[in-house]
C-alpha cells in the first residue's frame, strides 16, 4: 500500500509523517473488531470469571458530579460485568484534556520527564501527553512498572520495575491510574527522589481517598473516586476490562467469587 507524507506541524520542526491519526484511526478500530470476534469464539464456552486490581488537587470532581454533568450512560449490552458507568469516554477525554493544559502550563519551561506507572496508566497517559499541544521542548517520556493489588486488596509490598533512566537534577512528572491507598504512590515518589530527581509530582486520572492509608495526595486529579471497584480506561480487574473507552463499576457477583 502506498504511504502518503504529510507535513508537519509547526510546533514539531523536522519530522515528516508518513500517515496521520485519521489514516491509522479505521485500520485500528478493524482490527480491534477482529481480535473482538476471535476472542469471542475462543472464550464462548468459559463461564469461569477471572479477577483485580482495584486503587495538589487542581479541581475537584466527584463522580455524582461528573455523572451530573454527562447525563446517564447506559451499560453496552456486550458488557453484561459492568454494574453501570462513572465516566463516558466523553466526560473522560474533556477532563483529560484540561490536565492536560494545566500540567503543561506548569512545566513548559522545566523539560519533565513523564513516568507512566504501568500497566494501567498506558490509556490515561497516552491521551493526556497527546492533548499537550504544543508539545513541551525536552521532555521524556519513559515507564515504571509498579504493582501491590493481588485480588481485590492490596499486599502492602510495592513491587517496582523502573529502567534505567538517568533522573539526576529532572522535574519527573509520575502519571497514576488510580490513588487508592496511596502505598504505591509514597514508594514511587521515593525511588524517584532517591534517583536524584529534582522534584517529583503525581497526576492521577481517579482519586480514592476513602481509602487512603497515609498523607500522600496527588498534585493533579482528574476525577475524586467513591469506594467502588472500577475497571475501564486501563483500570482491571485481574487483567479483563483495561480495553473499555469508559470507566464503570465491576458487578460485585465478579469478584466476590474469587
Amino acid at each position: 500500500q502506498k504511504l502518503n507524507t504529510h507535513a508537519a506541524p509547526p510546533c514539531v520542526p523536522g519530522i515528516t509523517y508518513m500517515t496521520t491519526t485519521a489514516a491509522v484511526a479505521p485500520a485500528l478500530a478493524a482490527l480491534g473488531a477482529v481480535v473482538a470476534r476471535r476472542s469471542a469464539r475462543s472464550t464462548s464456552t468459559s463461564s469461569n470469571p477471572r479477577v483485580p486490581r482495584g486503587r495538589k488537587p487542581t479541581q475537584k470532581i466527584t463522580t455524582a458530579a461528573a455523572a451530573a454533568e454527562q447525563g446517564a450512560m447506559k451499560v453496552p449490552d456486550e458488557d453484561s460485568d459492568i454494574a453501570t458507568v462513572l465516566y463516558t469516554s466523553e466526560a473522560l477525554a474533556a477532563r483529560v484534556k484540561t490536565l492536560a493544559e494545566e500540567i503543561r502550563a506548569d512545566y513548559v519551561d522545566k523539560a519533565p520527564v513523564f513516568l507512566p506507572v504501568m500497566t494501567g496508566a498506558f490509556m490515561f497517559s497516552a491521551d493526556l501527553l497527546r492533548a499537550m499541544k504544543p508539545p513541551i521542548k525536552g521532555a521524556w517520556v519513559e515507564s515504571i512498572k509498579a504493582k501491590s493489588y493481588f485480588g481485590t486488596e492490596t499486599s502492602g509490598d510495592v513491587k517496582m520495575q523502573m529502567h534505567n533512566i538517568d533522573l539526576k537534577g529532572r522535574h519527573v512528572v509520575l502519571l497514576e491510574d488510580i490513588v487508592d491507598t496511596g502505598l504505591t504512590l509514597q514508594a514511587l515518589k521515593s525511588r524517584v527522589m532517591d534517583a536524584g530527581a529534582a522534584s517529583c509530582v503525581i497526576a492521577t486520572l481517579l482519586n480514592k481517598t476513602s481509602r487512603r492509608r497515609n498523607g500522600m495526595q496527588p498534585d493533579y486529579e482528574g476525577f475524586e473516586c467513591e469506594d467502588q471497584f472500577v475497571v475501564g480506561y486501563g483500570l482491571d480487574f485481574d487483567s479483563r476490562y483495561r480495553e473499555l473507552d469508559y470507566i464503570g463499576v465491576l458487578k460485585p457477583e465478579i469478584y466476590e467469587s474469587k
